[in-house]
């Protein structure tokens, strides 16, 4: 059975595109958080209201920032001004405005936030709006309502009409003036990576770029051609529309799951942390490349490793050593598979993967402390390279006796060369092949897992023809 598609991906790069459970896991812009602080210290003493011409160019993360501020804020509410609510009368605008103070506490800093003015107003009265609307902010700073701590933000792209705000506000009241060249560049260029990843990550139900055969490699490329960070997801989001990966995830009908024993609770941990356990124990290329060395991540062979994962639909199980003992505890191939061999199999998640039963919301399994896991240990450390041939034999035994056929020692031959799994597990037209990683305990480290994983894919990189012998 082919595996599908995924679903189309989605990369937003506009605040009001986000989701909203997103927008408050923003990170933070520490000078724009200053100024907001700095507005607050000077109403408390000073009194009255403050004003806030910002600029930034499009896509920079200005409304984001802002519009997130109370995320950051503790003492801060956020509030939208509309340019049809700038537009209105005097007395209109003061009863919006005094409606929302109504809900806040006096101590509170509620921030006024005008945005995409220039976006949607044009003509004469985009002239004359930013002129009365600053009047309206002097008027307001000698009424009742300047009482409630409050600072106005107005966002615009243009330096030009900042100044301009700049002009209008200190030629009525230079002390609601909060900053007259306040410039908003949008987070460090160095952290503009991370933030793509982790908005796809958080708009794809958790799958990750490399899912869509995006690499880091192509994410730096697609951000050195950037002016914002609004452009280089822009950039992303091409590379994504122009990807034939979905196209690709449609070819294979094989899955590829290294089955990794483990004595303890820190093995079952350490080889989980590489996987989507969610996920059916999905290879998390994440979890993977952030284990990788410098010169590995420079490896020209990734992307080619990558594509394998994704269309073998690589899998990394753990599995404690006490229940593989009770499904291979006799090396001896002749003897008969107990009932008691097939249930401790179809209890193991590596089961529910291969025979694709259950495997999205599997619970992260755990091991604890027993003589019967003590025991596993020493019979686990115990294995000889014969044994571990052996070890797959009856494993496939147990599997085609609990109805899934399955063999030992499975070679597949391609274009480009030709691989031997461990075994082979049919399923309904596709296949589940195995690779068992049997190794003492002091071998389960993060390294270790890394460079096995790492092996593992470039075996059916290989093999497949994405990386070349």
């Amino acid at each position: 059975m082919a595996k599908q598609s995924l679903p189309t991906p989605i990369l937003p790069s506009r605040y009001e595109s986000l989701n909203k459970s997103y927008r408050a896991q923003l990170r933070p812009v520490p000078e724009l958080i200053d100024a907001a602080k700095k507005a607050h210290s000077s109403i408390k003493i000073n009194k009255g209201v403050r004003f806030l011409p910002v600029f930034g160019e499009s896509g920079s993360g200005k409304s984001s920032a802002t519009l997130e501020l109370a995320t950051h804020l503790p003492e801060a509410r956020v509030e939208l001004l509309t340019p049809n609510d700038i537009s209105l009368p005097m007395d209109q605008l003061q009863e919006r405005i005094a409606r929302k103070v109504h809900l806040f506490s006096k101590t509170e800093l509620i921030i006024w936030v005008i945005d995409q003015y220039e976006e949607i107003v044009e003509g004469t009265i985009r002239e004359k709006v930013p002129s009365q609307f600053i009047e309206k902010i002097s008027i307001i700073d000698r009424g009742d309502l300047a009482a409630q701590p409050m600072l106005f933000i107005w966002l615009t792209t243009s330096k030009e009409f900042r100044d301009k705000l700049v002009k209008l506000s200190s030629s009525r009241s230079r002390r609601t003036l909060l900053d007259a060249s306040f410039d908003l560049n949008g987070p460090e260029r160095e952290t503009w990576i991370d933030i793509i990843k982790e908005t796809f990550l958080h708009h794809n139900e958790g799958r990750q770029l490399a899912d869509y055969d995006v690499l880091d490699s192509r994410i730096i490329e697609a951000i050195q051609g950037a002016e914002t960070i609004g452009d280089a997801i822009d950039n992303v989001g091409g590379i994504l529309a122009n990807s034939a990966m979905t196209q690709l995830l449609d070819l294979s009908a094989h899955q590829v799951v290294m089955l990794w024993p483990v004595v303890d609770g820190t093995g079952i941990n350490r080889v989980a942390s590489f996987t989507k356990s969610n996920s059916g124990y999905s290879l998390n290329w994440t979890s993977f490349w952030d284990q990788l060395t410098d010169r590995d991540k420079n490896d020209r062979d990734l992307d080619g490793m990558n594509r394998a994962r994704i269309y073998f639909d690589f899998r990394l199980i753990p599995i404690p050593a006490a229940d593989f003992r009770d499904i291979v505890r006799k090396f001896d191939i002749s003897v008969d598979i107990t009932k008691e061999a097939i249930e401790s199999l179809q209890r193991t998640h590596y089961y529910k993967v291969i025979s694709r039963d259950q495997t999205e919301n599997l619970r992260v399994m755990f091991e604890r402390e027993s003589q019967r896991s003590a025991d596993a240990k020493t019979w686990y450390e115990s294995i000889t390279a014969d044994q571990q041939a052996n070890a797959a034999k009856m494993l496939a035994k147990t599997i085609s006796q609990a109805g899934y056929e399955s063999e030992p020692q499975y070679e597949m031959k391609s274009d480009f060369g030709r691989v031997v799994a461990d075994l082979s597990t049919r399923q309904n037209g596709s296949k589940a092949l195995t690779e068992l990683k049997l190794f003492s305990p002091r071998n389960t480290t993060p390294s270790a897992i890394r460079d096995q994983i790492k092996s593992t894919l470039r075996k059916y990189a290989k093999f497949s023809g994405f990386l070349q012998s």
